[in-house]
């Protein structure tokens, strides 16, 4: 958004936490570059994790809170503004908004990129959910209904996420609209020297970057069942076949728990399936699927899912597979897209059938690999980049001057 905002008519300061009260954070310098030289950036404070873990309490937006609000208002006592976004998944910090309004009488938006009260898992064994799920569940039932049923405007990668607030609150806000994570092509013009290994003798580099988790593991499961039937049908060896998972926990570096690499271990994969749990810069996420020759995106479950990373793959120019809920919006993106071969599942899907479907995919790749253009299309892209998003958003803030 920051480089397309004042086209739009509209100027930003950013609140940011320290970089020294990060834990274990993967520091993307060169993404920092890219933030404008008239940007305005205020940096705060957090509770240093070193002792707060001792008390159970790692997340960053509890451990911020207090220094956030502190801030804010010494901010807004000295300059006017006319709106506060909160474009985070540090889903805590979106209770100042509802706060600062009620004191300051500035209007908030909030950007909702994953869903927050998520009621995906309260029938998932013990073992698939996250830790301290249900203090977490409690917690964010409460501030969801706290920040959502008072924001001046809201924007979701999802529709299933803004249709659940409209059931979920009485009255709240009619200035809504779904707007997609986007990209722009400036973001390939820069190079990083990747940490991807290939294998040697020309095996097909297969790659996703991007988490993992158990309801992911439907999609994965038929994709790594598809390479099997490749080698028994003896269209490749499984020697033929590398697999990076790069990225898949969200947990500080070097704590992540794999979930990819004990399906893989299961079907008999292990020794071509390679999980890096921890987390990659933006650039370096690029640089890695740009290194691939064949990328798969593995679709949720939870039919509301909108896969962030989605327009760097189709950026990138190369083959994809995608296999994703028949509701997702990833599926009318990648529709429009001639890079993409998307397979779609649903609540009464086989896993069968979605084998079967991804194995189709896989060998019309393979022996199209080097004979079809696999660029996406301009055209159809150009509404999902930076500069389209940037005033769509744009829409939802001149409206908070009307409500």
């Amino acid at each position: 958004m920051l480089p397309y905002l004042k086209d739009n008519n509209w100027n930003a300061e950013i609140v940011a936490v320290r970089l020294d009260r990060l834990e274990k954070p993967v520091i993307d310098k060169k993404l920092l570059d890219t933030i404008p030289n008239d940007i305005k950036v205020h940096f705060v404070g957090a509770f240093n994790f070193s002792w707060t873990r001792r008390i159970g309490l790692g997340s960053l937006s509890i451990r911020s809170f207090f220094h956030y609000y502190i801030f804010l208002n010494r901010l807004l006592k000295i300059h006017d503004f006319d709106l506060i976004f909160f474009s985070t998944t540090s889903f805590h910090l979106l209770a100042l908004g509802r706060i600062i309004k009620r004191k300051f009488k500035v209007p908030y938006v909030l950007d909702i990129q994953d869903p927050w009260r998520s009621d995906f898992y309260l029938d998932k064994p013990k073992s698939e959910r996250p830790p301290k799920f249900f203090l977490n569940y409690h917690l964010d039932k409460f501030l969801e209904a706290f920040s959502v049923s008072k924001a001046d405007g809201i924007i979701s990668v999802s529709i299933d996420y803004l249709n659940t607030f409209d059931l979920r609150y009485k009255g709240v806000t009619k200035n809504q609209m779904v707007i997609p994570f986007s990209a722009t092509s400036l973001d390939y013009d820069s190079k990083l020297s990747s940490q991807l290994k290939k294998k040697e003798g020309g095996a097909l580099n297969i790659v996703y970057v991007g988490r993992g988790g158990h309801d992911l593991g439907f999609a994965i499961n038929c994709f790594f069942e598809a390479i099997k039937k490749m080698e028994s049908n003896s269209v490749l060896t499984l020697k033929q076949f590398v697999l990076s998972f790069i990225g898949t926990s969200y947990a500080p570096n070097g704590e992540g728990i794999q979930t990819i690499k004990p399906i893989a271990d299961k079907i008999g994969l292990n020794s071509i399936v390679i999980e890096q749990t921890d987390r990659v810069g933006y650039f370096e996420a690029i640089e890695n699927i740009q290194n691939a020759d064949l990328l798969f995106i593995p679709g949720s479950t939870d039919s509301g899912y909108t896969a962030s990373k989605i327009y760097p793959y189709i950026l990138a120019n190369k083959p994809m597979i995608a296999c994703f809920h028949e509701n997702s919006s990833v599926v009318e993106i990648l529709s429009k897209c001639s890079n993409t071969n998307v397979v779609k599942f649903n609540s009464k899907s086989t896993k069968e059938h979605i084998i079967n479907e991804l194995y189709l995919e896989l060998e019309y790749i393979i022996q199209n690999i080097n004979d079809v253009n696999w660029k996406h299309n301009d055209i159809a892209m150009k509404q999902y980049m930076a500069p389209e998003m940037t005033r769509k958003i744009a829409e939802i803030f001149d409206a908070t001057k009307i409500i």
